[in-house]
């Protein structure tokens, strides 16, 4: 049996133990670290996702008071962050994902790391509507530029570009 297959069936055999910790623990940090996650905003209803996503629903409702669409936009905004932090959603799935490797003594202490004020502070910043504007600016620019490089291969091959 190999290594990593001989650590896998341990693990299994031994439980919570062979990863450093209870899964009471590991339960209690994990949801810690999502709670600081989220302590600040995700989505503004001013970001740029939101008027992206709103795009069609402005186009479909002309004529429409600016005031509605703000109600509109911070609803979205709500549901979009709503859908983000649900146990079992995106965000949750990912960062457990990240968590997994990570012993209970490494999962307390990135809740102490996090918990800093000015990793707070950071994470606040990042979800601006000003830097989440230089986010979309940036994906898209990404984008424009891969699919850029996705067409020259398909031309040096004589294929049709599909972007």
């Amino acid at each position: 049996m190999k290594a990593g297959a001989t650590i896998a069936v341990i693990s299994l055999l031994l439980g919570p133990a062979a990863r450093g910790g209870d899964d009471t623990d590991r339960e209690k940090y994990i949801s810690a670290i999502e709670s600081i996650y989220f302590k600040t905003t995700v989505l503004s209803a001013d970001s740029p996702f939101v008027s992206n996503l709103l795009v069609s629903a402005k186009s479909a409702n002309p004529g429409v008071p600016d005031g509605v669409w703000t109600s509109v936009a911070s609803e979205v905004a709500g549901a979009f962050e709503g859908l983000l932090r649900e146990k079992g959603g995106l965000t949750d799935t990912v960062l457990r994902s990240a968590m997994q490797d990570l012993s209970t003594a490494d999962l307390a202490h990135l809740t102490d790391v996090l918990s800093d004020p000015v990793v707070m502070k950071y994470f606040a910043a990042t979800r601006s509507a000003a830097t989440q504007k230089q986010l979309a600016k940036g994906l898209w620019a990404t984008t424009a530029r891969l699919e850029e490089a996705v067409n020259k291969s398909l031309r040096e091959r004589g294929l049709k570009e599909v972007h």
